[in-house]
């Protein structure tokens, strides 16, 4: 009884052992007690009803295995450790003061399926997912989130401005683009790669030379940069002119190179007529 002159403040209870409230029974931040275990519960911010405190704190409680109905919680242990609720009254095979085990009786409660039918109310099973949680999500540090399928890798520091996509469509400023290069010192046949090459080097070229067409898959107006350098006695050079080969426009591939020097031949695909056309060829006086 409230002590005269004062008002009692009274939480949202229930005296029947083992009773837990729906969700539907609790706003967030709203508590109910179970008077009878001594058990207290809340409602978390997915709208599960969760355990905050109970007197032998019920290793099941909290942690329903099975979720296979609003109340349908199986696995209790504890002061009143009922496993396997089965029954209002008729309480058979009393294993300790409270804990219940196998309950039958009035009710039928046959692992809440008898006159509630608990059994899949709520659907808790897969309703919401939540089996295997296992507490918040860790994020990983400032930057870009690199993920190994499985765990979070070390973050990538972010540009200072909009990151770069593959198909959008954007201004870039003050970017440079480093060229892709490969080289080679000197061959019979020499076939310049315009999958992996934006400059094809010949370094040191000590032998009569045949340019093949270059390989790969070039895009339209893919630019090609060829350096030839001989390396000291001049050599007799030839190149491929057929489809996929080289083709001069306004200009005239060189057929040979002055012993010690250096000569550009710079190229342009042109995916409509499958050829590289020569558009600039530069020799060392």
């Amino acid at each position: 009884m409230a002590q005269s002159g004062y008002t009692p403040i009274e939480l949202y209870y229930s005296p029947t052992p083992s009773n837990i409230p729906l969700a539907a029974d609790l706003n967030l931040g709203e508590l109910a007690l179970n008077i009878a275990d001594g058990t207290l519960f809340y409602k978390d911010t997915l709208g599960v009803v969760q355990t905050l405190a109970g007197l032998s704190g019920y290793s099941g409680i909290s942690g329903y295995s099975g979720y296979s109905g609003t109340s349908g919680y199986s696995g209790f242990s504890g002061t009143s450790g009922y496993s396997g609720f089965s029954g209002t009254s008729g309480y058979s095979g009393f294993s300790g003061t409270s804990g219940y085990s196998g309950f039958s009786g009035t009710s039928g409660y046959s692992g809440f399926s008898g006159t509630s039918g608990y059994s899949g109310i709520s659907g808790y099973s897969g309703t919401s997912g939540y089996s295997g949680a296992t507490g918040p999500t860790a994020y990983p540090g400032a930057g870009i989130a690199v993920s190994t399928g499985s765990a979070w890798g070390t973050s990538l520091t972010a540009p200072a401005g909009a990151i770069v996509g593959t198909t959008d469509t954007q201004t870039l400023t003050n970017k440079r683009i480093t060229q892709r290069v490969v080289s080679i010192s000197s061959a019979a046949t020499i076939t310049p790669t315009s999958d992996t090459a934006d400059q094809y080097n010949v370094t040191a070229l000590a032998v009569t030379a045949a340019f093949a067409a270059p390989s790969g898959t070039p895009t339209d107006g893919q630019k090609l940069s060829i350096r030839i350098k001989d390396s000291g006695s001049g050599q007799t050079i030839s190149w491929t002119t057929t489809t996929t080969g080289y083709r001069v426009i306004g200009t005239t591939l060189p057929t040979s190179i002055a012993a010690g020097k250096t000569n550009y031949v710079g190229c342009v695909w042109n995916a409509a007529d499958s050829f590289w056309d020569v558009l600039a060829v530069a020799i060392q006086a």
